[in-house]
């Protein structure tokens, strides 16, 4: 979907959103914020953004994206509202003679990386039952 702030949904109305690469450019605050605002309470953001380890920076230098740190992006979910996964996954081409980085499954230095973050709120405490007393049926 395309579209222009504020997103054309309802709050609360939505369990998963997918932003793939449209936060390396610019101001992330507002379209994070708006996807705070229409995520259901356990709702899911997904967010693919790029890699600044990875040797394909080069290319991005001249084009105005931005590879933000990973502290970078949990300091502007959580600046929205999201709490992040400690697990971050690691797509793109694998560079001939880099290995693969221990325990974490392919090298970070592919392209991209997948960021998920997760709407909580506090529940609702519901009231406190009432006590009656309740009395026998009177007999007839």
């Amino acid at each position: 979907m395309r579209c222009g702030l504020p997103l054309p949904l309802p709050t609360e109305a939505v369990a998963v959103i997918v932003l793939q690469h449209v936060l390396d450019a610019g101001d992330p605050q507002p379209l994070l914020q708006e996807c705070a605002r229409v995520l259901e309470p356990g709702g899911r953001l997904w967010l693919f953004v790029l890699n600044p380890w990875s040797p394909y920076r080069l290319r991005w230098r001249s084009t105005g994206l931005a590879a933000r740190a990973l502290s970078q992006w949990h300091l502007q979910l959580a600046a929205a509202g999201l709490t992040t996964a400690e697990h971050v996954l690691h797509y793109g081409p694998v560079w001939r003679g880099v290995p693969d980085a221990p325990g974490h499954g392919p090298a970070p230095l592919r392209a991209a990386r997948l960021l998920g973050a997760e709407k909580r709120v506090a529940g609702m405490i519901p009231p406190a039952p009432v006590a009656r007393a309740w009395r026998a049926a009177p007999a007839a």
